[in-house]
């Protein structure tokens, strides 16, 4: 957001500090301001501070700058500082200065100019630097940092053409897709199976102990028995045994139904599965109940 009041600030600091010849630190002064309100002049104030301080490689390019920025500004004023900038960069040319172009992709990438203390430029520029190496530091969100070295010999530069790469975002973990197994046998026929063999047994013995009471209350030992109380008492003796022997041969059924069930619950494939996971591997149970 822009802060009028501090660029104004800052831009009264430059003024007196270019009154007093402090030129370079004016322009800095004024770039500090135009950080705070972007106004063109005080873009245009910066580049004439370095200009008159007689730095002519900081003054070509924010001369370049404000007359980018120059919708704003007086006609008559944009072309006489282009025609400033010519002079500047034939003096540069004098110096052993050379131009770089540089072009970037993505258009952008900021480039900053290794130990300087400029502020880094966006996008396809023109730069001059001094003879000797120099390191140019490209950086881009979303993408892997580039440093490029530029040697100055000559006063004629290749273009510098620099492409990031993008960052590579490390894809989540594949699981494989699997089935659902098919569930086992279920165990509660089996335990069904064995709960009603285990009552018809124990009922068949009930019926037996039964019979055998009323086989004994039969016994002509008792004096008072009737011939019609042991016709009854011997009715109901051959009545639970045979009972006893019905539900006997239904446990000896329910014996062998159960086993099968049992058997085959027991001999299936055991329910656990093994998956694929971010984090290693996933162990579950499968069965049925």
């Amino acid at each position: 957001m822009a802060d009028p009041a501090t660029a104004d600030r800052l831009a009264d600091a430059a003024t007196e500090l270019a009154r007093g010849g402090r030129l370079a630190e004016a322009a800095q002064q004024f770039r500090l301001a135009f950080a705070e309100d972007p106004r063109p002049g005080l873009m245009c104030n910066a580049a004439i501070s370095y200009y008159k301080a007689k730095d002519l490689p900081h003054a070509q390019r924010y001369l370049e700058r404000c007359i980018g920025l120059g919708d704003s500004l007086d006609r008559a004023f944009i072309d006489n500082l282009r025609e400033v900038v010519k002079v500047v960069e034939a003096d540069l040319r004098t110096a052993r200065l050379a131009p770089v172009e540089i072009t970037v992709e993505p258009k952008a990438a900021t480039i900053a100019i290794a130990g300087s203390t400029d502020e880094p430029f966006t996008g396809a520029s023109r730069i001059w630097l001094s003879s000797g190496p120099h390191e140019l530091v490209v950086t881009a969100v979303g993408y892997v940092e580039r440093r490029v070295s530029v040697t100055i010999t000559d006063t004629t530069v290749e273009p510098v053409n620099v492409t990031l790469e993008p960052v590579a975002v490390k894809a989540p973990p594949v699981v494989p897709h699997r089935e659902p197994s098919e569930p086992g046998p279920s165990m509660r026929p089996a335990l069904i199976a064995s709960i009603a063999t285990g009552a018809l047994g124990i009922a068949a013995v009930v019926g037996y102990v039964i019979a055998r009471d009323r086989a004994t209350a039969s016994d002509f030992s008792d004096p008072n028995l009737t011939l019609t109380r042991y016709d009854e008492l011997v009715d109901s003796a051959h009545a639970w045994q045979h009972a006893s022997w019905g539900l006997g041969i239904a446990a000896g059924v329910g014996a062998v139904v159960s086993s099968y069930l049992w058997y085959r619950v027991l001999s299936a494939p055991a329910g656990v599965e093994i998956n694929a996971s971010g984090s290693g591997a996933a162990v579950s149970l499968t069965g049925s109940w």
